[in-house]
C-alpha cells in the first residue's frame, strides 16, 4: 500500500485547499433538511406506514445527489493540483516541484548531419531526446526553441505552454550549412531568462539543455573569451549539455579548390587545384573525384588517401564561350555529405581592357609596355594610354583595370568615378613615386581618398639600398618567384619609397615589403574590388632632387610584378562572386532597373529584394541568407543572371569535439531526461499526468448530477 502512495505525487500540491469547496453542498444540505410539525390527526396514521416507507428512498437519491456534488469538487480540486502517477514505482524526484521554462538548443551546423551506421543523423537523435523531454515535461512547463547555427536563431522565442507547438517547430528543424554561433545563442538564453524572471505569469525556474556534437570550433569561445558570461547565466539557470557523439563512419571532404584564375580568355586553359582530405582513421583507394562545368562532368581523377591524409588533384578546363560559369568538384556520399562539393565561379572573357591614366603624354609608355609587350600579346590584354583631360566623359565601366601613373593629377571628378569603378569589381593600380604630392591626396574629396587607398602618404624614406622581402611569398603578387629566388625578386633594386600612416589598418594588406618591416606593395578592397599600390613606382631615369628612386624598370623582376597586380585586382573583381556560407550577397542594381532583384538559392527557392538608395543615388542590394552551400543566382535584369558560389567552411569537417565536464557551466542532471545510447536513466521515473482522467470523471459526474436532478424533480410533482 505504501509503494503505491509512494508513486502518486502533485504538481501543485497547494492546489488541493480548493477541496475545501466540497463541504459547500453538505452546509446547504444541513441549512435546509425538512423539519416536521408533530400534529395529532387520526386520518394521517393511515398514511403513516406508506410515507415512512417512501422517506427511505428519498433520502437515498438526496443522499445520492449529494454525494455527487461532493464528488465533483472534490475531482476538481485533484485535477488543479496536477496529480501524477509514476509508472516505475519509484520515489518521486523533486515532488511538488513549480513548473519550469524549458529552454532548447538544438545544434544545426552542418556537422549534426553526420549519419550513423543506422543511418541516423546527430541531428534526427539531438530531436529525439528534445521530444522526450517536451512529452515527458509537467502541466504548466512552458518550452522555448532555439536552433544554434550562424546566426543563432529563435524558433520560439516567446515560451509557449503548446506542447503540440513545440513538437511541431522541433520537427521542421534541420540541419544548415553554416557553423554555430555560441556568442549568439549565450545572447538569446540571457534575454529569456531576464524576461521570464520578470514576468509574473511564467514559471520562474529556467533549465538549459543544449545539444551538439561539441565541435572545438563550435565550443572552444565558450571555453575562452565567453566563459564569464556562461558562467553568469549559470548561477541564474541550470544548464545541461547533451553531448551527442558521431559514429566512427569515415569521412572524406573536398577542402579546396583553387584555379590558376577567376578570370581568362576564352578556349585557354584554367588549371584548377583540388584538395580532397581524409578526416578518419581508415585509408582510402581509388576515390573518384570529378570536376563538372554547369552540372556536367568534364573530367575525372581517382585518388588514394592515408588514414588522415590529403591528397591534391590537377584539373585543366577551357571555357568555350564568353561569361560566368560555375565550376564544381565532388566526391561520393559518406557519413557527412556537406562536404563533399565545392563550387567555383569564374569568367570567360574576349579580351582584358587596361587603361593608364598617364601624367603627361608618353609619362606612362614603361606602364605600357609591361603589360602589353606585344601588339598581340598572348595574355589578351588591351591597353590603352591617356591623360586625365583626355579621359573626361569616358565611361570607366568599359575598362577591366584602370592604372594611376606616378604624379597624375586626380580630381574630385575622377576620384568619384574611380570609386564606383572599384565598388563594382573594377581594379585600379596606383603608382607613387617621387612625383606624387601627398598633400593632395589629403585634401582630396576631403580626406576620403587616404580611407580610399588605406593610407596617407607621409614622407618619402632616406636613401639606401633597400633589399624586397616576399613575407613567404603568401601574396599572388609575389607567389610565382617562389621557390626561384635567383629570379629578381630579392635583388630588386629600390633606393627611396613612400613611408605611410595606415588610415585602415584592418583592411590594408601588404604583398610585399622592405626590410625594417616597410610595406612596398599594398592593396586592399573595396566593395567588389581593390586598389593596389606601389609605394616606389617603376621609373626610368627621372629623379627627384638628383636622386633616382629605383632601378625597378630594369630589373627582370618588374613585368611580372606588375603583371601580377593586375591579375590580383582582375581577380578581386570575381572573388566576390565566391563567398562562404553565412556571408551576405550584395551588388548595385543597374541603373535604368527599377522593379525587385531576384535571388533563387540552392534549394530553389525564390527570393524578391528592393534595392536600397544611398545617398549618391545608387542603388544597391544586400542578401544575407546564405545558409545553404551551392548556386545562388541574382537576376537584376532580363539580360543578365549572375551565379554567386557559396561554399561551406571546412573547420567543422576537421575540428575535434570538446568534453561537456570542461566547459564553465554548472551542468546538472535533467528532469525529465533519456541518456544518449537511448537506455531510460533508472533514477529518473516516468510520470503520467492523471489530470486529464480526472477532469473527464468529473464531467462525467456533472452529466450524472443533471439527469438524478431531473429524475428526482419528476419524481416529486
Amino acid at each position: 500500500m505504501m509503494n503505491v502512495f509512494a508513486a502518486i505525487g502533485f504538481g501543485s500540491g497547494w492546489m488541493l485547499a480548493w477541496g475545501a469547496a466540497a463541504a459547500i453542498p453538505l452546509v446547504l444540505h444541513l441549512l435546509n433538511r425538512r423539519r416536521f410539525d408533530v400534529v395529532h390527526w387520526a386520518a394521517m396514521h393511515l398514511l403513516l406506514r406508506v410515507l415512512q416507507k417512501e422517506s427511505r428512498r428519498v433520502r437515498l437519491e438526496q443522499l445520492l445527489l449529494l454525494l455527487t456534488r461532493v464528488a465533483i469538487l472534490v475531482l476538481l480540486a485533484l485535477a488543479l493540483a496536477r496529480p501524477f502517477w509514476n509508472t516505475a514505482g519509484q520515489p518521486v524526484v523533486e515532488a511538488g516541484r513549480p513548473p519550469v521554462v524549458w529552454v532548447l538548443g538544438i545544434d544545426a551546423s552542418y556537422s549534426m548531419g553526420r549519419k550513423s551506421t543506422d543511418g541516423r543523423s546527430l541531428m534526427a537523435m539531438a530531436k529525439a531526446q528534445a521530444e522526450q523531454i517536451v512529452q515527458e515535461a509537467r502541466e504548466g512547463d512552458a518550452f522555448v526553441l532555439l536552433e544554434i547555427a550562424a546566426p543563432c536563431r529563435p524558433r520560439i522565442a516567446e515560451p509557449t505552454f503548446d506542447r503540440g507547438l513545440t513538437a511541431a517547430e522541433l520537427g521542421r528543424l534541420q540541419t544548415l550549412d553554416t557553423g554555430a554561433d555560441m556568442l549568439g545563442c549565450a545572447a538569446l538564453i540571457e534575454q529569456v531568462i531576464d524576461d521570464v524572471l520578470q514576468t509574473t505569469h511564467l514559471p520562474q525556474d529556467v533549465r538549459v539543455v543544449l545539444f551538439s556534437d561539441m565541435g572545438e570550433d563550435t565550443w572552444q569561445p565558450v571555453m575562452n573569451e565567453q566563459a564569464e558570461i556562461w558562467q553568469r547565466m549559470s548561477r541564474r539557470a541550470e544548464i545541461v549539455i547533451r553531448a551527442l557523439k558521431p559514429s566512427a563512419e569515415p569521412n572524406l571532404a573536398v577542402t579546396d579548390m583553387q584555379p590558376d584564375a577567376l578570370r581568362s580568355l576564352v578556349g585557354t586553359p584554367i588549371g584548377v587545384q583540388v584538395v580532397v582530405e581524409n578526416l578518419s582513421g581508415q585509408a582510402r583507394s581509388n576515390l573518384p573525384v570529378q570536376l563538372l562545368l554547369e552540372d556536367k562532368t568534364v573530367a575525372s581523377e581517382s585518388v588514394d588517401l592515408e588514414p588522415y591524409g590529403a591528397a591534391s588533384v590537377g584539373f585543366s578546363i577551357r571555357l568555350p564561350t564568353e561569361g560566368l560559369a560555375v565550376l564544381a568538384c565532388e566526391i561520393p556520399d559518406d557519413a557527412l555529405t556537406a562536404d563533399n562539393e565545392r563550387f567555383l565561379t569564374v569568367e570567360a572573357v574576349g579580351s582584358t581592357r587596361i587603361l593608364i591614366l598617364e601624367e603627361r603624354p608618353g609619362s606612362g609608355k614603361l606602364l605600357e609596355i609591361a603589360l602589353q609587350p606585344t601588339p598581340q600579346a598572348e595574355n589578351g590584354w588591351s591597353v590603352r594610354t591617356m591623360t586625365p583631360l583626355d579621359a573626361i566623359g569616358q565611361d570607366l565601366a568599359q575598362w577591366n583595370v584602370v592604372v594611376l601613373d606616378d604624379g597624375v593629377e586626380v580630381t574630385p571628378e575622377l576620384f568619384d568615378a574611380l570609386v564606383h569603378f572599384v565598388e563594382n569589381g573594377g581594379g585600379v593600380v596606383c603608382m607613387f613615386g617621387p612625383r606624387s604630392d601627398p598633400q593632395a591626396w589629403q585634401d582630396l574629396a576631403g580626406g576620403a581618398a587616404t580611407e580610399w587607398l588605406g593610407f596617407r602618404l607621409v614622407e618619402p624614406s632616406p636613401q639606401g639600398d633597400w633589399r624586397v622581402d616576399p613575407l613567404e611569398y603568401r601574396s599572388p603578387v609575389v607567389a610565382p618567384f617562389a621557390g626561384f629566388p635567383a629570379a629578381g625578386l630579392l635583388t630588386t633594386p629600390i633606393f627611396r619609397f613612400w613611408k605611410i600612416e595606415p588610415t585602415a589598418p584592418q583592411v590594408l594588406e601588404i604583398d610585399a615589403g622592405l626590410q625594417g618591416d616597410a610595406p612596398w606593395i599594398v592593396h586592399r578592397r573595396s566593395g567588389h574590388g581593390m586598389v593596389v599600390s606601389w609605394l616606389s613606382a617603376p621609373e626610368a631615369g627621372s629623379v627627384q632632387q638628383g636622386v633616382a628612386w629605383n632601378a625597378i624598370a630594369a630589373w627582370p623582376s618588374f613585368v611580372p610584378l606588375l603583371q601580377q597586380s593586375v591579375r590580383m585586382v582582375l581577380d578581386a573583381g570575381q572573388a566576390a562572386l565566391n563567398r562562404t556560407v553565412g556571408e551576405s550577397l550584395d551588388g548595385f542594381a543597374p541603373g535604368d532597373v527599377q522593379g525587385h532583384i531576384t535571388i533563387t538559392d540552392p534549394t530553389g527557392q525564390e527570393h524578391s529584394l528592393v534595392p536600397a538608395q544611398r545617398p549618391d543615388g545608387r542603388r544597391v542590394w544586400r542578401f544575407d541568407h546564405t545558409d545553404w552551400r551551392g548556386v545562388y543566382r541574382v537576376q537584376a535584369d532580363a539580360a543578365r543572371v549572375l551565379p554567386y558560389s557559396v561554399n561551406i567552411d571546412v573547420q567543422q569537417s576537421r575540428a575535434s569535439t570538446v568534453e561537456p565536464s570542461v566547459l564553465p557551466i554548472a551542468s546538472k542532471s535533467a528532469t525529465p531526461s533519456r541518456p544518449l545510447d537511448g537506455a531510460r536513466a533508472s533514477q529518473t521515473p516516468v510520470q503520467q499526468s492523471m489530470a486529464r482522467w480526472l477532469l473527464v470523471a468529473m464531467l462525467a459526474l456533472m452529466a450524472c448530477e443533471n439527469l438524478l436532478g431531473i429524475y428526482i424533480g419528476r419524481r416529486a410533482q
